[in-house]
């Protein structure tokens, strides 16, 4: 079972860290429906861009990489909100407007 959820990407120490911290929002949200979406997102949001963020941060100590884990599922959507907006500005931005941002005249 566990080199099938390693062959789809989910590491389940960090999806398990995900789910706890997903967790600590569930007083927050008003009915069960959005509970159950905000532990959904979470624990997703966790298993799939805490990794990334741990090999962008070459964190190597397993603790530490399980408390991101648990504030990635804390965070949830926010954190992939805002993943987004920053990739898409990156690849909105072309060589031409870097270009000419870096020639105006002040």
């Amino acid at each position: 079972m566990k080199e099938f959820l390693n062959s789809i990407g989910i590491n389940i120490g960090l999806t398990i860290a995900g789910f706890l911290g997903s967790l600590l929002l569930l007083p927050k949200q008003r009915n069960w429906k959005m509970q159950l979406v905000s532990v959904f997102s979470g624990s997703l949001c966790a298993t799939y861009l805490a990794p990334v963020l741990i090999g962008f941060l070459n964190i190597n100590a397993p603790n530490i990489q399980y408390g991101l884990a648990f504030l990635v599922g804390f965070s949830g959507v926010k954190i992939a909100e805002v993943l987004e907006a920053k990739l898409l500005k990156t690849l909105n931005a072309t060589p031409s407007q870097a270009d000419s941002a870096e020639h105006t005249p002040d």
